[in-house]
C-alpha cells in the first residue's frame, strides 16, 4: 500500500522537479498538495497554485500523446484525487520576502512568455486533482484527522507559515504525523538567499520559530542546504536542446533561467542544485518503511542553534554555538554574564534542538533514481 504524502510547497522550478518525482512514485500517495508564497511576486499565492495545475497538466496531455510511457504515472489513474489548497500569501511576521529573482515571475522561468503552449485555459478539472476553497492549514488538520496516526508524512519544501499555523491551531493533531520532513536552513553551509541564510527560512522565520519550538513533541526532520547542496544533477542531463514531447519541453524551460542566474553568479560546474527533491527523494524512499528506522547510508545528527528572526544581515540564519565552552548560541557574556552551568537540563531553555540529515544515500544513487523517474529519455542514461 502507499505510503501517504501531504505536500506543502511554494512552486518554483525546483519544487515542480520534486512534485514530478512524487508523481511518478509508486510508493507514496498524494494525499494533499497545500501551497505557500514563497517564489513570485502574487500576494494570493495564485501563480503557484496554477504551477500545480500546470505540472499535472503537462504529465497528462505528455500520457495522452505518449501511451508508452503512460505506465509511469498508471498509478495515479489508480488513488484518489489529491486535494489541493491555497494557504498563506505572506509570512507570520516581518517584511515578505520572495525568490523571483531565481525563478522569474511566475515561478517557472517566465515560461508563459517563453512556450505559450504552457498557457493552460483557466479553470479546468483535472482527474488527478480536486480543488478545494478550504485553508491549506485545515486541509492539512482534515486529513491527518482521518487518516491513522503515524499514517502521513508531511513534507514542507516551501517557507513553514502554513505548517506552523497547523502546530499554532491544533498541536496534539499535527504531533499525529509520521514525520515532518523540512527542506529548510543551513547550518554550516553558505546560505543562497543572504550569506548565511536559506531561502525557505529567510521567507519566515517567525514560522520557523515557532514550530521548530514544538520539536520535542513534533517528529521534525531538517533536510539543510549543508546537504542538499551537496547533490548536484547536471544542467545537460535535464535541459534538451531539441526536446521532441511536451514534458520534455516543459523540464527544459523551466530550468532555463536558474541554470542562467546560477552562470551569472559565478558559480561553476553547469549543475543544478537538489534541494527539494532530495527532500521528497528522502521520503519516496521510506515510504514503504513500517518504522522510522533510516535505510542503510541515510544518516541523521541532532543540533542545536536558534533562528535570527530580525537581523539586518542574518533573518533567516540557524545560529550555531561554536564557542569552546558550555555556552549555548543563545547566551549573550554582554547581557548574560558568565554561564557556568546550563540551567536546566542538557540544553537551555530558547533553544532549538533539531533532528537533522547528514548523510543521504549517495549522490550518485540519487541522481540515477531522479533521472531514471522523471528525465528518463536523457542522453546521459
Amino acid at each position: 500500500m502507499a505510503h501517504k504524502v501531504i505536500l506543502d510547497t511554494d512552486p518554483g522550478t525546483d519544487d515542480v522537479i520534486a512534485l514530478l518525482l512524487l508523481l511518478a512514485s509508486p510508493e507514496v500517495q498524494l494525499e494533499a498538495i497545500t501551497v505557500t508564497f514563497g517564489m513570485c511576486r502574487n500576494t494570493d499565492v495564485d501563480h503557484a497554485y496554477n504551477n500545480v495545475l500546470k505540472t499535472y497538466e503537462v504529465v497528462r496531455q505528455h500520457c495522452d500523446a505518449h501511451p508508452e510511457d503512460a505506465h509511469r504515472f498508471d498509478h495515479l489513474n489508480a488513488r484518489p484525487q489529491t486535494i489541493l489548497s491555497k494557504g498563506a500569501a505572506g509570512p507570520i511576521a516581518g517584511e515578505q520576502a520572495l525568490a523571483e529573482y531565481f525563478h522569474g515571475k511566475d515561478g517557472l522561468s517566465n515560461i508563459m512568455e517563453t512556450h505559450p503552449e504552457f498557457s493552460f485555459p483557466q479553470p479546468f478539472e483535472h482527474p488527478w486533482l480536486k480543488e478545494t476553497d478550504v485553508a491549506a492549514h485545515d486541509v492539512i488538520l482534515d486529513v491527518l484527522r482521518r487518516e491513522p496516526a503515524k499514517s502521513v508524512t508531511l513534507l514542507a519544501v516551501g517557507p513553514l507559515t502554513n505548517v506552523a499555523k497547523v502546530y499554532a491551531k491544533d498541536p496534539e493533531t499535527l504531533a499525529r504525523v509520521r514525520r515532518i520532513v523540512i527542506m529548510g536552513g543551513t547550518f554550516d553551509a553558505p546560505g543562497n538567499t543572504t550569506a548565511v541564510a536559506e531561502f525557505n527560512i529567510y521567507a519566515d522565520p517567525f514560522a520557523a520559530h515557532q514550530l521548530f519550538s514544538g520539536s520535542s513533541t513534533l517528529p521534525l526532520l531538517v533536510v539543510p542546504l549543508d546537504i542538499t547542496s551537496q547533490h548536484t544533477v547536471s544542467f545537460s542531463a535535464l535541459i534538451l536542446d531539441d526536446p521532441k514531447t511536451l514534458l520534455q519541453t516543459f523540464v527544459s524551460a523551466i530550468l532555463a533561467r536558474p541554470r542562467r542566474v546560477l552562470a551569472a553568479l559565478g558559480y561553476s560546474g553547469d549543475v543544478f542544485e537538489m534541494h527539494d527533491p532530495l527532500a521528497a527523494y528522502m521520503v519516496t524512499m521510506h515510504a514503504a518503511q513500517e518504522s522510522d528506522v533510516l535505510l542503510p547510508g541515510f544518516r541523521t545528527t541532532w543540533r542545536d542553534f536558534v533562528i535570527e528572526r530580525a537581523g539586518e544581515h542574518t533573518r533567516g540564519m540557524f545560529v550555531v554555538d561554536k564557542r569552546a565552552s558550555i555556552e549555548d548560541a543563545g547566551v549573550s557574556r554582554a547581557r548574560d554574564g558568565i554561564v557556568a552551568e546550563r540551567p536546566t537540563g542538557d540544553v537551555n531553555p530558547g533553544i532549538l534542538r533539531v533532528e537533522v540529515l547528514d548523510q543521504s544515500s549517495g549522490v550518485k544513487k540519487f541522481e540515477q533514481h531522479l533521472l531514471r523517474r522523471i528525465v528518463w529519455w536523457s542522453p546521459s542514461l
